[in-house]
């Protein structure tokens, strides 16, 4: 999870904080991060496939 939080911030997301956990500030980034790039294949706040495709290839 450090690894997911460390590329939303790369790609200009606030996780604070950085602690390797997926709690509810991580899953709201990620929520953020899938409206910010239109991501609806993906549940919302659900780093799935599509999600992390789109963010390994971004950062």
């Amino acid at each position: 999870m450090l690894d997911l939080q460390r590329r939303l911030r790369t790609a200009g997301i606030d996780t604070a904080p950085l602690d390797g956990v997926y709690g509810q500030p991580t899953e709201a980034a990620v929520q953020n991060y899938q409206a910010l790039r239109g991501i609806r294949t993906d549940p919302s706040g659900v780093y799935g496939p599509d999600t992390r495709a789109v963010l390994e290839a971004e950062t």
